[in-house]
């Protein structure tokens, strides 16, 4: 069998791939306006551990050596779930507790948010856009993460390099707990493989290209919207919703994590609307995220007009099925109406520290007509978050996308890609 037969061959990862969770980490850190995370990332030391932390967490998928592997795949599954931030943070409060001001005890914080923004990322896409997508272009999870990351790089968005940098302290404890066998070394050669595949400013860039080239023909709904903050799930969408996590994760370290701090961000954002009315489509779908993993067997939602008419619903968390869900995803069971405002209610929302938010809500609207009317006026303005580092630089144009393919770029990076594919062929193995 050929090379590029065992590469279209391939069963790829769920979620968007390492360069979209850089980049949403990165740009999420340039987002946020909570005063000791701006102290801390205007470090650059401390913004690079972060954003490699964020490409960490995949970094267990990509071992070629099944004597190790296996081990490898239990610390990257285990990383991205919130049973291992609730570990990192009882770490840090018994070995290295507040107020971080060494270098090495910012470098476990900024990694801590790395890690886990990629694993909340993950939440999000698969959970929402990942459907979207599928409807929309009738493809699978094998082509929308690979051809996620190449979209970036082929429409020029790709700024953040990290370089390699792992605090091993607080790993090894919380992985040792996992396997013994999950050691520095272990660990060592797993990052190793990634940066030298992928996580790299060169040969990385070029695969990611390729991937686009490969997958993108037949995405052209997911090129076009992958960016496109109206669409809940979408990259560009994660940004804010990261910003607030990282706030929430702050607030947790510091003891400050409160229960009307539970839900950090909804889809849709205030200013926007549900992309659909058909129940059908998962654009029709109301999500809360909160900042930190909730028991999802607790919750217990409504769904209303303003009037007060029940909407039937069903509710679910992750698309994972991990009890300590990060996201609720409300999903009608009628098809709604236009030029409407429904009430969403969220009950019984109770965290892993034993805190209950006993009721939560928020309002949400469908499609307004005209624009002009002063209902519509009053859905507000949304925020829109910069990809450029300079806000009002930021436009809502739709990127090229897979506007073009090219075969030179297309073989150039296939034997990297072998690597980066069978990495991401372990990590779907291991879901």
């Amino acid at each position: 069998m050929s090379l590029s037969v065992i590469i279209l061959s391939g069963s790829l990862a769920q979620a968007h791939g390492i360069w979209g969770h850089i980049h949403v980490t990165g740009w999420a850190m340039e987002y946020t306006d909570h005063p000791e995370l701006q102290e801390l990332f205007s470090d650059p030391e401390m913004r690079n551990t972060a954003l490699f932390g964020a490409a960490f967490t995949d970094s267990g998928y990509f071992p070629f050596n099944e004597s190790t592997s296996q081990y490898s795949r239990v610390y990257s599954e285990y990383t991205h779930w919130e049973p291992f931030v609730d570990d990192y943070i009882q770490w840090m409060k018994l070995n290295d507790p507040p107020p971080f001001t060494s270098p090495e005890s910012k470098k476990r914080v900024a990694f801590l948010l790395g890690t886990a923004s990629h694993g909340l990322q993950d939440e999000i896409f698969d959970s929402l856009f990942l459907h979207r997508a599928q409807e929309e272009d009738g493809e699978g999870q094998g082509s929308l993460d690979p051809a996620c990351d190449g979209f970036l790089a082929q429409d020029g968005e790709l700024r953040f390099f990290p370089s390699k940098d792992i605090p091993f302290d607080p790993l090894l404890d919380i992985y040792g707990q996992l396997d013994p066998n999950i050691s520095a070394e272990v660990i060592q050669d797993s990052v190793e493989l990634m940066v030298g595949l992928y996580v790299n400013e060169d040969s990385g860039q070029n695969t990611a290209q390729s991937l686009a080239d490969l997958y993108g023909e037949n995405l052209i709904w997911t090129a076009d919207n992958y960016l496109n903050p109206d669409i809940p799930g979408s990259i560009q969408s994660e940004i804010i919703p990261t910003a607030k996590y990282m706030e929430a994760i702050w607030k947790r370290l510091h003891e400050e994590f409160l229960p009307q701090d539970f839900i950090i961000a909804t889809y849709p954002e205030r200013g926007r609307v549900l992309n659909t009315i058909d129940h059908t489509s998962a654009g029709s779908w109301i999500t809360a995220i909160f900042g930190a993993g909730m028991d999802i067997y607790q919750i217990e939602t409504s769904f209303r007009s303003e009037s007060g008419t029940p909407i039937s619903t069903v509710h679910t968390g992750t698309e994972w099925g991990e009890s300590w869900t990060r996201l609720i995803r409300i999903q009608p069971q009628e098809s709604l109406k236009e030029n409407h405002t429904y009430v969403v209610h969220i009950e019984n929302v109770q965290s892993s520290s034993g805190y209950t938010q006993e009721k939560d809500g928020f309002l949400i609207h469908t499609k307004c007509t005209p624009p002009s009317s002063m209902e519509c006026l009053s859905i507000g303005v949304p925020d829109v978050a910069s990809r450029t580092g300079i806000q009002e630089e930021e436009t809502n144009a739709n990127p090229s996308g897979c506007s073009h393919f090219s075969n030179g770029r297309l073989w150039g990076g296939l034997l990297l890609m072998f690597g980066v594919v069978t990495a991401f062929s372990r990590k779907e193995q291991q879901r």
